[in-house]
């Protein structure tokens, strides 16, 4: 196709309008794609703070049982001591009343033992079986904290004789100062953690809890493993020589279903796209314009305008061309004798046999009225611009049973040889034609 025509510009235009539209396009859904996950991740921070409250409230509730727990073994403790230091016989009959009143509105109180240097030496309830001390493997490491320490001590987990695992609340009596006496108390752990998670989780949630003494070997699970796959909360307990970690999760996704952010991603998406097809087609109309401010509206080939463009980017690359000036010498009879509409398919018969005849990289301009210009790239010598001459004017019109030759003159001029402007050559080139014109029609004049 050679340069002139509107086909290949037309391409290039609908070409560098789509990519413009893409650009944007997807410029305009990243940044929706960017607003939208940052709604997501801020909808999950919050899903994630209330889990947090949530487990907040679960350890809450744990520091409350247990402090109550160890508060009431420290007061019972108080009372044992001061009958001790009074000289009474310890016997835990005597707390029997108070004992089972606790048993029956402490949920997690079971029994309660008094034991010295690992002997036991009473419990309650009298019902229950003789305590072996042998089957508590961690009776000696129990026994040790509480010496070291002159305080409640909680631990746990225990698993005594394939019972439930249970905690242990102890604290140290002091016998006149000569020797140590033992409380226990036992209270079942499953139930326990029943009591802290009732009424701080709600179904909405999945948890998984794990509580270890604090040498590690004895671990209570309470929950569902899956839990630590699914992104979840976590927080760590310690109370006095139990440690442990709870996590958290929804049994849904952290973000469940959000119709205003799906309603955005929707809505941004189409708006992305809605102005990605408003740009293309305006800067394919703004393309358009542009070229027809270029174009010749009859013959579609390059206006003077235009054309001067392409020579200064030739005279730019300095490469050797021929600028040719082309009359049709009998056009003003043609219009006269056949009319306006003959002359002007006329000269689109002749612009079709110029292009026939031009090479790709040739340019081919409507200068205005019956005259057109050349650039001829590969027509440096007066040789080939004679064969090219001689091509053109074998153009003959027939239309209707209308037939008539196009005869057409042209003067020519060289780069760089006989000029390196615009104007020089333009003046020269004129002058030639006006001389081959002037020597008898039809004619070529290169010189």
């Amino acid at each position: 196709m050679k340069i002139g025509s509107g086909e290949p510009k037309t391409k290039q235009g609908r070409a560098s309008a789509l990519l413009l539209a893409i650009l944007v396009t997807v410029c305009l859904l990243l940044i929706t794609g960017i607003l939208a996950q940052t709604w997501k991740n801020r909808l999950i921070e919050n899903t994630k703070h209330r889990a947090e409250h949530a487990l907040l409230q679960v350890r809450k509730n744990l520091y409350l049982l247990l402090g109550s727990e160890q508060t009431f073994t420290a007061f019972f403790a108080q009372r044992l001591e001061e009958d001790l230091q009074n000289g009474t016989m310890f016997d835990l009959s005597h707390y029997d009343t108070y004992l089972q009143f606790l048993r029956e509105t402490q949920s997690s109180f079971v029994l309660a033992t008094i034991m010295r240097q690992s002997e036991i030496l009473d419990f309650f309830p009298k019902t229950a079986d003789a305590l072996d001390p042998n089957a508590f493997v961690l009776i000696p490491e129990h026994l040790a904290a509480v010496q070291a320490m002159d305080m409640v001590v909680l631990d746990g987990p225990i698993r005594y004789q394939g019972a439930s695992r249970y905690f242990v609340c102890r604290t140290r009596l002091d016998e006149g100062g000569a020797s140590s006496i033992l409380l226990n108390l036992y209270f079942d752990f499953d139930r326990l953690m029943q009591m802290i998670t009732g009424d701080a989780l709600s179904d909405d949630y999945q948890y998984f809890m794990v509580f270890s003494h604090a040498d590690g070997q004895a671990t209570y699970e309470w929950g569902d493993p899956a839990v630590l796959d699914s992104d979840a909360v976590t927080m760590d307990v310690s109370v006095s020589m139990l440690g442990g970690t709870m996590s958290i999760a929804p049994k849904q996704p952290w973000m469940g279903h959000s119709v205003p952010l799906l309603l955005y991603t929707i809505l941004g998406a189409f708006v992305s796209c809605s102005i990605g097809f408003v740009i293309y087609h305006r800067h394919q109309r703004y393309l358009l314009l542009q070229e027809r401010i270029h174009r010749d509206g009859l013959t579609n080939l390059l206006n003077r305008k235009g054309f001067e463009e392409v020579l200064r980017h030739a005279l730019a690359e300095d490469f050797p061309f021929a600028l040719a000036l082309l009359d049709v010498d009998n056009f003003k009879q043609i219009n006269d004798t056949y009319g306006h509409l003959i002359g002007d398919q006329a000269l689109l018969s002749l612009v079709e046999q110029c292009n026939r005849s031009l090479a790709a990289t040739d340019t081919l301009a409507r200068y205005g009225g019956d005259e057109f210009i050349f650039l001829f790239r590969n027509c440096a010598t007066q040789e080939l611009c004679k064969a090219l001459h001689q091509s053109i004017s074998q153009a003959y019109f027939r239309s209707a049973g209308i037939s008539f030759p196009m005869v057409v003159s042209m003067g020519v001029s060289f780069f760089p040889r006989e000029g390196d402007t615009y104007e020089g050559l333009f003046n020269l080139a004129d002058q030639r034609l006006y001389r081959a014109k002037q020597e008898g029609k039809g004619r070529l004049c290169t010189e």
